[in-house]
C-alpha cells in the first residue's frame, strides 16, 4: 500500500503486505484505511496517517473492490453483487444485485463512490459501470478502451480514485505505468437497455455468435457468463450485450469447444463458434451427475481464470482426463469436486476434498510447467512450439 505524490509519482509512504496475502481493494473511511485480501478472508485496518496496522477483521468469500457511502463499507467479490458492511464488525447489512437493462453485470471489481453512485470496474473489460447504490441498476457506462494499457492477460483496468475536494477522477490499471485523470461526457449514455441481440434460429453445428462486447479469452471465461433462462434457452450476457440461444441447453453448452475469431465488424468484436462435442472439465462433469450446483461451477470457473498460466495450461489437459476417466463414472468421485470447491473457497477440509486436490493440482501444475517451459524454449530456439491454450 503506497501514498504517492500525484505530480511526480514519488512514493511518499509505503506499507508492505505479507507475501502470503493477495492484496485487493482499499478505501479510506474516517481516520482508517481498510484493505481487502482476495481469498484469505482477512481485512486489514490501518491508521490513515501512520499506516500502522490497528486491527484485522474477517469477511466470508472473496474480496475484490472496496468503497463506502459515509455509512457502510461497500464490497465487491467478483460476482454481480455489492455487499454493504458495518465498518466496525464487517457484518453484512444488506446486498444488492447489479443489472443493466435487466442483464446481470458480473465480475464487479474495483469500486469508488462518486457523487451518489458506485463506480465499478468490470474485470477484464475497459469499462466502468456507474451503479445506483439503492437499486443496483447501472445508470451508465464509461468506455476507457482508448486509454487501455493492457499488454498481458492480467494487466487489466483496475483502479478508480476520486478527489471530492477538486471533483477529479483518476483511473489506472494493473502494472500500468500511467495514472489518468478523466472527464466524463455526460451527454453520452452507454447502457445495455437497447443492445439486446436474440438469435432464435441458432444452429449449434454451423452458426457463430457474433456480438459487440464479447471478448472472452478462454472457453472457461465464456461459460462463467452463461445462465439458463426460464424458457430453456441460454443467455450469454456481458458488457451490455445479450445473446439468447433457444434450443441449446446448459448441459450441451458445458460440453462445447468454443473458438474465438475476430470479425469484420470491428477490432474489438469477436465471434464464438461451437465446434462439436468435447470432453468436460471436473466441475461440469460433477454438475451433470448432480454432485455440484451450477452457481458453484460458475464461481469455480471465475476462480480458475484468475490463476496462473501454468495452472490453466495444465488443467486444460489434466482436468479433462480426470473428468472423463473418473468423475463421469463415479458419483463418489464427482462429489469430490464439490468438496474441492469448499476447500478452495471456504477452507472446509474433508478427506475427499484433500484427495481431489492431490489428484488434480500437482499433475496439472507439472503438465502446465512442461507446456509453458517448452513453449519458451521452442521460441528461444526458433522451433515449432508445443501448442497450448495460451499459445
Amino acid at each position: 500500500m503506497r501514498k504517492v505524490d500525484l505530480e511526480s509519482g514519488e512514493v511518499l509512504q509505503q506499507s508492505d503486505l505479507d507475501a502470503q496475502y493477495f492484496g485487493e481493494g482499499i478505501t479510506v473511511f474516517g481516520d482508517k484505511i481498510y484493505q481487502l485480501t482476495w481469498t484469505s478472508g482477512d481485512v486489514f485496518v490501518y491508521d490513515k496517517e501512520s499506516f500502522t496496522l490497528e486491527n484485522t477483521l474477517s469477511i466470508s468469500g472473496e474480496g475484490w473492490g472496496l468503497t463506502h457511502d459515509e455509512t457502510h463499507l461497500i464490497m465487491s467479490d467478483g460476482s454481480n453483487t455489492l455487499r454493504y458492511l458495518d465498518p466496525e464488525t464487517l457484518d453484512e447489512v444488506k446486498s444488492i444485485t447489479v443489472t443493466d437493462g435487466g442483464v446481470s453485470v458480473d465480475r464487479l471489481n474495483e469500486l469508488e463512490f462518486i457523487n451518489g453512485e458506485v463506480w465499478a470496474n468490470v474485470w477484464k473489460r475497459p469499462t466502468i459501470v456507474r451503479i445506483d447504490p439503492e437499486s443496483g441498476i447501472v445508470n451508465s457506462r464509461i468506455d476507457l478502451s482508448e486509454i487501455n494499457q493492457q499488454t498481458g492477460m492480467e494487466d487489466v483496468l483496475n483502479g478508480i480514485a476520486y478527489n471530492s475536494a477538486t471533483d477529479q477522477v483518476f483511473v489506472t490499471g494493473k502494472n500500468w505505468t500511467d495514472l489518468y485523470e478523466i472527464e466524463v461526457d455526460e451527454t453520452q449514455v452507454l447502457s445495455a437497455a437497447d443492445q439486446g441481440i436474440y438469435l432464435k434460429d441458432f444452429n449449434v453445428e454451423e452458426d457463430a455468435i457474433v456480438a459487440a462486447g464479447f471478448d472472452y479469452e478462454t472457453q472457461e471465461d465464456l461459460i462463467a457468463n452463461v445462465t439458463a433462462t426460464n424458457d430453456g434457452a441460454l443467455l450469454f450476457s456481458d458488457q451490455g450485450t445479450e445473446v439468447e440461444i433457444v434450443g441449446l441447453d446448459l448441459d450441451e453448452a458445458l460440453d462445447m469447444m468454443v473458438t474465438f475469431q475476430a470479425t469484420a465488424v470491428g477490432t474489438n468484436d469477436l465471434g464464438a463458434m461451437q465446434q462439436g462435442g468435447a470432453q468436460s472439465w471436473c466441475c461440469t462433469a460433477s454438475y451433470k451427475r448432480g454432485a455440484m450446483a451450477i452457481r458453484d461451477v460458475k464461481e469455480l470457473r471465475r476462480w480458475h481464470v484468475k490463476k496462473s498460466r501454468v495452472w490453466q495450461e495444465g488443467y486444460h489437459v489434466w482436468g479433462r482426463i480426470v473428468a472423463d476417466k473418473w468423475l463421469k463414472k463415479s458419483q463418489w468421485a464427482a462429489k469430490g469436486t464439490q468438496d474441492l470447491f469448499n476447500l478452495i473457497m471456504h477452507k472446509k477440509i474433508t478427506f475427499r476434498g484433500l484427495l481431489a486436490w492431490v489428484v488434480i493440482t500437482p499433475p496439472a501444475m507439472l503438465i502446465g510447467s512442461y507446456i509453458v517451459l517448452s513453449q519458451k524454449l521452442d521460441r528461444l530456439l526458433g522451433r515449432s512450439s508445443v501448442r497450448g491454450i495460451t499459445n
